[in-house]
């Protein structure tokens, strides 16, 4: 089985991609040599967003009613398109309710670090989105302009049709008629606000400002109000799905593609250890990230004084956006060899502003 083991970790793919973990230097010994040790895999990653629910480990995100003009109206929508990013589990505003209310929590509920923990206890709900719509104004507009159309006279003449026949035919004209089009102009601001359930803290507070004009339609006479309101949801729609993208650029990671150094030799470690870890390379390299999580923590039950583990485990951590876990294994691993590799990967977990 291990020479099983061995052949397949063999077969891990390598690929061209900027490198993720371990800076400019990774893959090399501190004079610029190449590492023996360690192998590039092309694999892929999440990139952590400017709010990183997943350092938190969020995994559950409820979506309350906003307050403020047409709030209901922007959660509703919220909570649809932050379950089709496909990276949390999301409960829309009325599911949220209902989960709330079988756990015994009222519909009413400060945010104090107690509610927070009550609410992640009895509920499972890992953060909590609440806003507040600030500006909301919706304005319309008419240009008006011209049409020309074709208009009887009143008067009959003889004329030859398109097969020359003689035939009576009532003369028309054509006319100038006003025609009004219609824009509608909307303004829509709102504050989103994350609160993380298991810190019982605020995960962050992000304001957003949108405009938008939206062209409706041309008409000649009166308009019909359903026709007026029709044109107004348009509007809304098309403000409340900009706004929202804004807040979940914000919040969702997004899915690539990154070259990551991965230690493959552990001095001293068990052969079995070594077979485990060249699976979890493997694993890691197919970007079942979790599954390789899985074979690291065994070994490092086994054998918590391998700083190659703790490495590997970090470059897991980071590329599933748990930047937190990630730096703790590399402090592990630097307290048991100060390598290259592991500094640089370190320092490029948290890079220096500016830089």
């Amino acid at each position: 089985m291990g020479a099983r083991w061995r052949a397949v970790a063999g077969t891990v793919l390598f690929g061209v991609a900027v490198a993720a973990c371990g800076g400019p230097g990774a893959g090399t010994r501190g004079d610029g040599r190449p590492d023996p040790t360690v192998r590039a895999v092309d694999a892929p990653v999440l990139v952590p967003p400017a709010v990183n629910l997943l350092d938190r480990d969020v995994r559950v995100v409820a979506v309350v009613p906003f307050e403020g003009p047409s709030g209901a109206d922007l959660a509703r929508r919220l909570a649809g398109q932050f379950a089709r990013a496909g990276m949390f589990q999301v409960l829309t505003p009325a599911q949220t309710e209902a989960r709330l209310t079988r756990a015994g929590v009222g519909a009413s509920w400060d945010p104090d670090p107690t509610s927070l923990r009550w609410i992640r206890e009895r509920a499972g709900i890992d953060a909590v989105v609440v806003g507040r719509v600030t500006t909301f104004h919706v304005d319309d507009r008419e240009k008006e302009g011209d049409t020309f159309t074709l208009t009887p006279t009143g008067r009959f003449r003889f004329e030859r049709n398109e097969k020359g026949k003689l035939v009576y035919r009532e003369q028309m004209v054509y006319r100038r008629v006003p025609l009004f089009c219609r824009a509608d102009l909307g303004t829509v601001a709102a504050t989103y606000r994350v609160l993380d359930t298991r810190r019982g803290d605020v995960a962050a507070t992000l304001p957003y400002r949108v405009s938008t004009e939206m062209s409706s339609f041309c008409y000649r006479e009166d308009v019909p109000e359903a026709l007026k309101r029709q044109a107004r949801n348009r509007l809304l729609r098309k403000l409340f799905t900009q706004l929202n993208n804004r807040f979940l650029t914000d919040v969702v990671p997004r899915q690539a593609r990154r070259r990551l150094w991965l230690q493959v030799k552990l001095g001293g470690a068990p052969a079995e250890l070594v077979r485990r870890n060249e699976l979890a390379v493997l694993l890691a390299s197919r970007g079942e990230w979790e599954r390789a999580i899985d074979l690291w923590r065994d070994c490092l039950d086994a054998r918590p004084d391998l700083p190659g583990i703790h490495y590997n485990m970090a470059v897991a951590c980071r590329a599933l956006g748990r930047v937190t876990r990630a730096e703790k294994h590399l402090k592990k691993a630097l307290a048991r060899d100060d390598r290259p590799l592991y500094r640089d990967a370190l320092r490029s977990l948290r890079p220096a502003p500016g830089s």
